[in-house]
Formats: C-alpha cells, sequence, structure tokens
C-alpha cells in the first residue's frame, strides 16, 4: 500500500525510504492524475463547476450547521445537546461585546437561537442600538431588524426571552427615560405577538444599581433585568433583589 508503506517499512529505522515497487505505482499515479485532471483540457472546462459546488457546499454548511454537525463532535464548542444533558434552562444566544470584539455576525446568533429552540432550552437574545444610532432617533429601526435576523430560523418557540440593552456605557446622567424604555418594550413585544401568536418575556440591561431600579419598576410592562456589573458583588445583588418588585 503506498499510503502506509513508509510508515510500516521504515518503522524502526533511522531513514525513510520508498520501495522501488511503490515508488513506481506512485509516480504512475502521479503521470495519471497530470495527464487525466491537472492538464487535460477537458477537466479544466469543469474547473468553474467545481469552484461553484465547492462555494455551494461551504455556505449550506454555514447556512445549516445545525443539520450537518454531530452532536458528539463539537471539539472547542458546547451544543445545545451538551447544555441539556446538564439541565440547563437558558442560554444567552449573544452579547455586543462579543460581536464588536469577536466579529460574531447575526447568521451565527441565529443559529444559537435555533439550537437553544431545538434542545429546550429558553433563549436570551440581546437587542440594542448604538450611542450614535440613538442620537440619529434610529433605534426602533435597529431593534427591529436585529429581531428579523436573529430569529430568522425559528418558526415558533415555547419561551423567549428578549433583552434590550443599549450598546454603549449607560450611566445614571444617561440612562433613557422610562417612557422611552417602555415604548422599546411595547415594540418588541408587538412584533413577536404579531409574527409567532405568544409573548415573549422583555428585560432591561444597562446601567442598573440601587437608584435605576426603583424608577424602573415603575414600568408595568418590564418583565425583568439583566444586571451586569452590580451582579459581580454579592451585597450589591442582594439588595437589587429586595428592591425588584
Amino acid at each position: 500500500n503506498p499510503m502506509t508503506e513508509p510508515s510500516e517499512v521504515n518503522f524502526d529505522k533511522e531513514k525513510v525510504e520508498m520501495s522501488e515497487q511503490c515508488w513506481f505505482y506512485l509516480s504512475k499515479l502521479r503521470r495519471f492524475m497530470f495527464e487525466k485532471v491537472y492538464l487535460n483540457s477537458e477537466a479544466k472546462i469543469e474547473e468553474n463547476k467545481v469552484e461553484g459546488i465547492i462555494k455551494q457546499l461551504f455556505d449550506y454548511y454555514l447556512n445549516y450547521i445545525d443539520k450537518t454537525i454531530d452532536e458528539k463532535e463539537v471539539t472547542g464548542c458546547i451544543s445545545g445537546a451538551q447544555l441539556t444533558s446538564f439541565n440547563v434552562k437558558y442560554a444567552l444566544t449573544n452579547h455586543h461585546e462579543r460581536e464588536t470584539y469577536l466579529n460574531e455576525d447575526k447568521r451565527l446568533i441565529a443559529k444559537r437561537v435555533l439550537e437553544c429552540i431545538l434542545n429546550n432550552i429558553t433563549p436570551i437574545i440581546m437587542v440594542g442600538e448604538t450611542l450614535e444610532e440613538y442620537e440619529r432617533q434610529k433605534t426602533g429601526d435597529v431593534i427591529l431588524k436585529q429581531l428579523k435576523n436573529y430569529l430568522s430560523n425559528i418558526n415558533d418557540f415555547n419561551k423567549l426571552v428578549i433583552v434590550y440593552e443599549p450598546n454603549y456605557k449607560v450611566t445614571d446622567d444617561n440612562i433613557k427615560s422610562n417612557k422611552e424604555i417602555s415604548e422599546i418594550v411595547d415594540l418588541i413585544k408587538l412584533v413577536i405577538e404579531r409574527k409567532y401568536k405568544k409573548t415573549p418575556i422583555v428585560c432591561y440591561g444597562g446601567g442598573i444599581n440601587e437608584k435605576t431600579i426603583k424608577e424602573l419598576n415603575k414600568i408595568e410592562s418590564l418583565d425583568g433585568y439583566i444586571i451586569g456589573k452590580a451582579s459581580s458583588n454579592a451585597k450589591s445583588a442582594c439588595k437589587l433583589l429586595d428592591l425588584v418588585d
């Protein structure tokens, strides 16, 4: 066997050598490949077709990764099935920092959402606008586009959590008014209800602390919060929990 002979014959030798018989057949194969494949005029005509097929296969893999990956072979990743085996009920599918620093795009996020749904895990989907988009009054347009992209792979769901969090640093001084946040929450619920006939859980994130949460609690349509920095301090987290209605 030309493929295994070098290792089998030279296993205990200092120098790797090929037998004359092996060299003969490999040389014959090489001549055949150059004459019939690499430089053959008829084969060259098919080059563009082959390139197109390879591209289509690659695109299919990207768009239907959930159908092509064996759940048992996801080295370097964590699959939905693995999370389910640990009784995980919720999973954060995205965050603007990962999108910015790790270049995670809308297709990847949509696949994660689908992976959650297929494995009975409630996806937690983050939406939000940049400061520039907010100043240009594009918040609604941005969120509608994000929802369309992130939910593009699903036709139904049992439970869905959408988190509105501005994609810029929120402080006590620049946190949105309750009216602004309420309008965004209502928009998200309206869009999801119209398409899926189900009401999602809609939460808010950004600039949440003991001072701001008291005011945010007044938003009747808001279902909860995603707490970032404050959650890293046990005392602060407990105080926030006590303040939630």
